[in-house]
């Protein structure tokens, strides 16, 4: 696929109109909110502080769907072996956790999948790209079918750009120097092996809006409270000095405020002029902002009280419901681009001779594991009611810590083995099924 000049002034202008917009979000997540811009009279006291609640509902929905690592499962007569080793030498559960945080913060994301020789060996790796300069262009077709994907980053000391357009057979390199000349690296650029498009494009969800998105107003208003708060308080101890009945020269002035005390006149009094501040009113509205904030965003609130105590696993489900109908969400649409990932990794792991068989999406289960708070008492007990009728591997992986149930259960069987070694108790379950011990002696 050829990049051409018009077709970066068209990837400029189609990025346009959304870049102000991320830009808006990720400065949000940093905490460069609106409050820090505000402007008052140098007289008055102008505290700008920051309750940075859109990081911590991204950090939540991240950590919740991404914590512990995805497992993917196939049929015992599938061998995935070589994808999965592709993903622990890059150590890929960490670049899930920050796919996750891109899309909780951007509303979407970008995976970009290369070959890249280490210690004479070619090894698959994924990368992600800042959604600001990423883009990827879909047909007119009724499937909105990739028909390339480019992206671009910029030297900031010589201001030279250099440009990477891929479609389904080749990647193109260019550089765009300072004078606007458009060349072709030639030495990086060629045709791939992945057998589609090496760029995927995830979304949080179908409005491909951010996980706080929708509470930024808010988040502002709270900000705007608390700091109001601080320069209230400080306001207060400024506090304007009224005399009634008496009149003062410099010299009382400097008495008082080196004394703290006055002496008036018979019949004369003081008093300070200050804004009455109605505490127990600005806590409620605040402790109603923060509220809504979690509403609108369907996360939980853990430091709320509502969390506090020593809830059964049926009342954190209710309470959760919300955010886990959210999770769930989120899960379906990351879904559709792992799924994308691992035909792309199957793809060129086999043309490679590393696989022998070409695995694709519709052979292989994503399973999420979330990371919600549980009454493991309550789980436990759950399992050892079920114990012996229903397959202990099911069982085991109920249990919130583990991520390979079968580790567990190998692990159980070489106890149980060594058990009975050391204490020479025979093992009565070494027959076939349906097989009792007499059948097993004739």
């Amino acid at each position: 696929m050829e990049l051409t000049q018009e077709r970066i002034a068209f990837i400029r202008k189609s990025k346009k109109t959304e870049l102000a917009d991320l830009d808006k979000k990720e400065t949000y997540y940093r905490g460069n909110h609106k409050i820090l811009e505000r402007k008052k009279d140098p007289d008055l006291s102008n505290h700008k502080i920051v309750v940075n609640h859109c990081k911590r509902i991204v950090d939540i929905n991240a950590g919740a769907l991404f914590n512990q690592p995805v497992q993917y499962q196939v049929a015992e007569d599938l061998d995935i072996t070589p994808i999965l080793d592709e993903f622990n030498k890059q150590t890929i559960e960490r670049l899930d956790l920050s796919n996750g945080k891109k899309v909780g913060i951007f509303g979407k994301s970008y995976e970009y999948i290369y070959i890249k020789e280490v210690n004479k060996e070619l090894n698959v790796i994924s990368v992600l790209l800042d959604p600001r300069t990423s883009y990827i262009k879909y047909d007119n077709s009724i499937e909105e079918n990739k028909e390339y994907g480019v992206f671009w980053s910029t030297d900031e000391e010589t201001k030279v750009e250099e440009w990477t357009i891929v479609d389904d057979t080749e990647i193109n390199i260019y550089i765009l120097n300072e004078d606007k000349v458009l060349t072709l690296d030639k030495e990086r650029s060629g045709p791939h092996l992945f057998g589609r498009i090496p760029m995927i494009e995830y979304v949080n969800n179908e409005e491909h809006q951010g996980d706080f998105e929708q509470a930024i107003s808010l988040n502002d208003a709270l900000n705007m409270l608390q700091s109001d708060r601080v320069n209230d308080k400080e306001q207060l101890v400024a506090a304007i000095l009224a005399l009634y009945g008496a009149t003062v020269d410099d010299e009382d002035m400097e008495a008082l405020q080196t004394n703290r005390v006055l002496m008036l006149p018979d019949g004369a009094r003081g008093e300070y002029l200050i804004k009455p501040m109605d505490e127990a009113s600005i806590e409620i509205l605040k402790k109603s902002i923060v509220e809504d904030i979690y509403t609108v965003t369907m996360t939980p609130n853990l430091s709320d009280e509502k969390f506090a105590g020593n809830s059964s696993g049926v009342a954190l489900q209710l309470k959760l419901i919300p955010f886990i109908q959210t999770i769930d969400n989120k899960k379906t649409f990351m879904s559709i681009g792992m799924d994308e990932r691992f035909e792309i990794y199957a793809n060129v792991l086999h043309k490679l001779k590393k696989m022998d068989t070409l695995v694709d999406a519709s052979q292989m289960d994503i399973i999420f594991k979330h990371n919600l708070p549980q009454n493991k008492l309550e789980v436990a007990q759950i399992i050892g009611l079920l114990w012996g009728k229903v397959d202990r591997a099911t069982l085991i992986s109920w249990l919130p810590d583990v991520k390979d149930a079968q580790d567990i259960l190998d692990a159980m069987d070489a106890d149980e083995e060594e058990a009975r070694k050391k204490y020479g108790i025979p093992n009565f379950g070494d027959h076939g099924v349906g097989e009792d011990e007499d059948s097993a002696e004739l």
